[in-house]
């Protein structure tokens, strides 16, 4: 038996439009354009995409569509953030 620990602010993993599908959908090979088209088309139908999305950025999810953004997409927020961040603080990290 496995047991999955989760919060109120998962539940809108409950809402997603991927809920129960093929999960190898959604890990496709970076590589492979047309699986990557084809995962963020189906994510962009998706009530919960900016939960889904932010989720990956603050879990730091460094695989896979998620929100429908990319692994480059998320590190590129990810890094956005850092420097905006450090900027507010006058260059302090």
């Amino acid at each position: 038996m496995r047991f999955v620990c989760r919060s109120s602010q998962d539940e809108w993993r409950d809402q997603a439009a991927c809920r129960g599908l093929d999960v190898t959908w959604f890990y496709p090979d970076p590589d492979d354009r047309l699986a990557v088209t084809r995962a963020q088309s189906f994510c962009a139908t998706c009530p919960v995409r900016r939960p889904c999305a932010r989720h990956a950025i603050t879990a730091g999810e460094r695989h896979g569509i998620w929100g429908g953004s990319t692994e480059q997409e998320r590190a590129a927020f990810r890094r956005a953030m850092t420097r905006r961040t450090a900027s507010a603080r006058g260059g302090r990290r």
